[in-house]
């Protein structure tokens, strides 16, 4: 199983705390709804700044952390994602009381991004119970990846909205789409793809959930 583990950056010198936790609990339900063939057990909010998910595999993993992140932009989010067997019973709607390797791990992961961050550029990491080569090379592509979109702008991150909400999340896309949904000029899209990196990006979060899919498949 792959346990996450996540919480909200500096929740509490956040105002609007209430709203937060609102959009916080509107977001996750979403994801678990349109994530619902890959989710082994919801995403449950479990403190007031902290929620867990239990996914089956890692195929939609990352787009589904990338549609709460976005959901809640400019509120920063830290990921842990640990790799692991459950022993426990799964609660299919609720993420509380199941325990095991995987959530051990989930938790040793966030409990790293918070000690190293890298001056709050890095928000995820992943460790998994068996350790494999290309476990580094994830967690170095989704610190790149990271260290890419703490840059981004309004602009940047609705462009970033609208692909999701076109159910796409790959660099190879038709632009006419988001033209018509943000109704924006071609040359202006382009302008905040070029310096977004978001192709970048999407490129660089694939390649490292076909890497954990490598991995989780030999554990």
């Amino acid at each position: 199983m792959i346990a996450i583990i996540a919480d909200i950056v500096h929740s509490r010198k956040l105002k609007n705390r209430e709203r937060i936790q609102s959009d916080l609990s509107a977001s996750l339900k979403r994801v678990n709804q349109v994530h619902a063939q890959v989710i082994a057990s919801n995403f449950t909010i479990t403190l007031g700044d902290e929620f867990q998910g239990l996914f089956k595999f890692p195929k939609g993993l990352f787009k589904a952390l990338d549609e709460i992140s976005v959901a809640m932009y400019p509120v920063r989010l830290r990921f842990g994602i640990g790799l692991g067997e459950i022993t426990t019973k799964i609660n299919r709607e609720l993420s509380i009381g199941a325990d095991g390797p995987a959530y051990w791990n989930a938790r040793e992961a966030i409990q790293f991004v918070r000690r190293s961050n890298d001056y709050g550029r890095s928000n995820i990491h992943v460790i998994a119970s068996n350790s494999s080569p290309e476990l580094s090379l994830v967690n170095e592509l989704l610190k790149a990846t990271a260290m890419i979109a703490v840059n981004w702008r309004l602009t940047q991150i609705e462009v970033f909205r609208a692909l999701l909400e076109e159910g796409l999340w790959t660099d190879k896309f038709d632009q006419g789409c988001l033209v018509r949904r943000l109704q924006i000029s071609d040359s202006t899209l382009s302008q905040r793809l070029a310096s977004s990196g978001l192709k970048l990006y999407l490129r660089a979060r694939t390649e490292a959930e076909a890497a954990l899919e490598r991995i989780h498949h030999a554990q």
